[in-house]
């Protein structure tokens, strides 16, 4: 969801000026509709006693953003619904699993990997609430999570609930906001930002994200800003080695 907010900005942003060297980018909240598409992929590679173990997934989701009119004291609701998502996942041993929600029957004989399906079956209608203040800042987000992370069963279920909890998707909102610059750019400049997306099991990756204006393109008879980004360096903490803290004896 992070990465459908972060893409809305780009049909969002205020009109800038040909005859400037520089512009200020800020977040503008109109009221309307807005349906977005974005893709997420990666592909890991983790080794053991030298041994690679790839994994790779892909997930392309559609976002139905839609604006409400802005309140007394300026405050605007900014609801988000999925309406749309594709995935799959391959895993080590030639595993295999996908999931078009156009396709909602899909179904495996692995009882984990039907568990994931289930999974994304139920992402397809999440809804939630971002309170966006005066500031265009994210105060809150309203949505029924609990029902949400409900529809999560077997292994996945402790994922979903790290994932889709409250918490988690307050924090994308924010970030989702947090891609302009702090100061006036001219095209071709770059600044960047930390993101820090927690991956299940207690564990968190840190990407560097970097983001660079590209200047103005023609859509739909309007001229709007564009900006570009991509991740630099990705680091993860290192899981602590078990260790004997009291009444330690070795095997005879």
């Amino acid at each position: 969801m992070r990465l459908a907010l972060a893409a809305s900005l780009a049909l969002a942003l205020g009109l800038a000026s040909a005859a400037q060297a520089q512009v200020k980018l800020e977040i503008k909240d109109r009221e309307g509709t807005l349906t977005t598409r974005s893709t997420s992929k990666a592909h890991q590679v983790l080794s053991i006693a030298g041994m690679d173990i790839e994994t790779s997934s892909s997930v392309a989701t559609t976002t139905t953003s839609a604006t409400g009119k802005p309140e007394a004291d300026g405050t605007v609701r900014v609801k988000e619904t999925i309406s749309d998502i594709k995935a799959s996942l391959a895993l080590p041993g030639d595993m295999k699993v996908s999931f078009d929600s156009d396709k909602p029957d899909a179904k495996s004989d692995n009882a984990d990997l039907q568990g994931l399906i289930d999974l994304w079956r139920s992402m397809k209608g999440i809804t939630f609430t971002a309170v966006v203040g005066p500031d265009h800042k994210v105060r809150d987000v309203e949505g029924n999570f609990d029902a949400i992370v409900a529809k999560a069963q077997g292994q996945f279920a402790d994922a979903a609930k790290e994932r889709l909890s409250k918490e988690a998707m307050k924090r994308e909102a924010v970030e989702g906001r947090d891609v302009l610059p702090d100061k006036p750019v001219n095209k071709g400049d770059r600044w960047q930002r930390t993101r820090v997306m927690h991956i299940g099991a207690g564990q968190t990756l840190s990407l560097e994200m970097y983001y660079q204006y590209a200047g103005t393109v023609e859509k739909d008879g309007k001229t709007l800003d564009k900006i570009d980004s991509f991740a630099g360096g990705v680091t993860t903490p290192s899981i602590p080695t078990p260790h004997c803290r009291s009444n330690c004896s070795s095997p005879n």
